[in-house]
């Protein structure tokens, strides 16, 4: 009778042995535990020899099959909105932008953007004044400026550590940026004395420091969408006549194509921006 009881007893402990959840790894490693919680990103468990020990973590990602106690088997899969293809948008740092209403402005222009870690980025846009659609500003005028910066993300756009690098340059941002231009253009005077109107070619240099926030948006994996408005200090220097009553047209807040405003007497200069781009690998 002690014989069977004792064959009975090592059955059962055997099977107990036997009676636990195993982790297949994407290394081909096994981990022999009780699992405790599947979670999006993770999967939490306890190891098999010490169930009363802390509980332990491991990626969802590094996990490939469960085969839980009771002998079923579960794959695992990646969401793919979770998880972002390390091949794809996580390698895509740069961007070529453009803003594609410029020449209803009277200029062209073409940006480029780098992204130095999740949270920054430096940018710079060089345009060329002179080809137009339409009279909008029929001035006549021929140039170029150029402009940089540095972006500061308030917060990345992160969901999980794995999208850390997923769209870098998109998310809201602050932009210390300075820009310069440089153009010559056609001012109507009107003689007060005659009461007629001439035309004279000025030359125009203006600068400016900004200040400014914006919210850059990524679309398809590829394409980008900017919305900016700033505000800071301008500077301007030009050789425009002035009215016969002494009056200096200069003075006017103007078109600096690279920003706005920058007049001697009221150095403010700000600017509002829409823009487009093409991220690259």
């Amino acid at each position: 009778m002690k014989k069977p009881l004792l064959f009975l007893f090592f059955v059962i402990l055997s099977l107990g042995a036997f009676a636990q959840d195993t982790l297949y790894k994407t290394d081909n490693t096994k981990i022999a535990c009780k699992v405790t919680e599947i979670g999006s990103t993770e999967i939490k468990y306890k190891k098999w020899d010490n169930q009363d020990g802390p509980v332990y973590s491991v990626d969802k990602s590094d996990v490939r099959r469960i085969v839980y106690a009771n002998g079923t088997s579960e794959m695992i899969t990646q969401d793919q909105y979770a998880v972002a293809p390390t091949n794809t948008m996580r390698a895509r740092k740069r961007a070529i932008t453009t803003r594609p209403l410029s020449p209803l402005d009277g200029f062209v222009c073409i940006g480029y953007q780098q992204a130095l870690t999740p949270s920054r980025a430096v940018t710079t846009e060089v345009g060329l004044i002179g080809p137009k659609v339409g009279t909008m500003f029929d001035q006549n005028a021929n140039g170029f400026y150029f402009k940089g910066g540095m972006r500061f993300k308030r917060v990345p756009d992160v969901v999980t550590k794995d999208m850390q690098w997923s769209y870098a340059l998109g998310g809201f941002y602050f932009e210390p940026q300075i820009m310069i231009s440089n153009f010559s253009k056609d001012i109507s005077i009107y003689n007060n004395t005659t009461y007629t109107t001439s035309t004279q070619r000025a030359n125009f240099t203006g600068g400016a420091f900004l200040m400014n926030i914006g919210r850059q948006s990524v679309f398809g994996d590829i394409l980008t969408l900017d919305l900016a408005a700033g505000i800071g200090y301008g500077f301007e220097s030009d050789n425009a006549p002035k009215t016969t009553s002494g009056f200096d047209i200069s003075d006017l807040p103007r078109n600096y194509y690279s920003h706005w405003g920058g007049s001697k007497s009221l150095p403010i200069a700000y600017k509002f921006s829409f823009s487009i781009g093409v991220l690259l690998p």
